[in-house]
């Protein structure tokens, strides 16, 4: 499999926000979330199809009182992605969605790292 280009957003606001480059599966997933994943589908962002992307949290963030991922909150609530009262508890990471054939996974579109740099009013290294 081939190495994709992601966007992390740990829930520790003290820890940066990254753009990293991982091979996708179950593993890196899960050490990536702490966990088991939950996968939030994309939503449409200006410029960026909601086909074009996927968010993975910890599936039990919630019931093991991780903290509120604040900049993947703020996120999810500029798309649309989650309900106004709801909140992302631990680490998020967002990945390219792949055709399907080649790959299932792709690079981050890179306007939606734009975007969301916008939305959590930080500025990302590309």
């Amino acid at each position: 499999m081939t190495a994709v280009s992601i966007l992390v957003i740990p829930a520790d606001s003290a820890e940066a926000v990254r753009v990293e480059s991982i091979e996708p599966g179950l593993e890196p997933f899960q050490k990536l979330v702490g966990g088991y994943i939950e996968q939030l589908p994309g939503r449409d962002a200006p410029g960026v199809s909601g086909y074009s992307w996927l968010a993975y949290v910890n599936e039990e963030g919630k019931l093991e009182n991780l903290p509120v991922n604040e900049r993947a909150t703020a996120f999810m609530h500029s798309v649309g992605g989650i309900h106004d009262w709801d909140a992302i508890n631990g680490a998020m990471f967002i990945i390219g969605e792949g055709d399907g054939e080649e790959s299932d996974y792709a690079d981050i579109p890179p306007q939606l790292l734009h975007f969301a740099g916008q939305s959590m009013d930080i500025s990302i290294p590309a």
